[in-house]
């Protein structure tokens, strides 16, 4: 297997970390008080790029704000996340990244050798951003 080489980028981490916020309505006091911080300055630290949250903060953050730590950092290298097999009007081919594509890998691993109509159909409410 070949090195990974990644890098997180502070700055720009903390600037989709305050984008994030702003999306979600959420002011830096809410988040200091959702941490149980005394004073916001971690917090201040995080969105000017100074600092990362601990994992710990990292997984209590991306609960508040409903995403995933992989979609709060910002990282410089290059990994392939996810790779699915498509297959679309008889034509097969790969996709590659984002959620959809590991939510379609997970569930083909899961129910294709029983469920294919299931399979499919799931995969289509995945495709309209439906929650089930």
């Amino acid at each position: 297997m070949k090195p990974v080489y990644l890098s997180i980028q502070q700055e720009a981490t903390g600037r989709r970390m305050k984008e994030l916020l702003r999306k979600n309505g959420y002011s830096v006091k809410d988040i200091q008080e959702a941490m149980g911080f005394e004073s916001p300055q971690a917090v201040y630290k995080w969105l000017s790029g100074r600092s990362l949250p601990n994992l710990d903060n990292f997984l209590i953050l991306s609960r508040i704000l409903h995403t995933s730590i992989e979609d709060i950092l910002v990282i410089d290298g290059d990994i392939v996340r996810y790779t699915v097999t498509v297959q679309d009007g008889g034509k097969t081919g790969t996709k590659t990244g984002g959620k959809l594509a590991y939510k379609q890998s997970a569930l083909r691993v899961c129910l294709c050798p029983c469920f294919p109509a299931v399979l499919n159909v799931i995969c289509r409410q995945l495709q309209f951003g439906r929650r089930f």
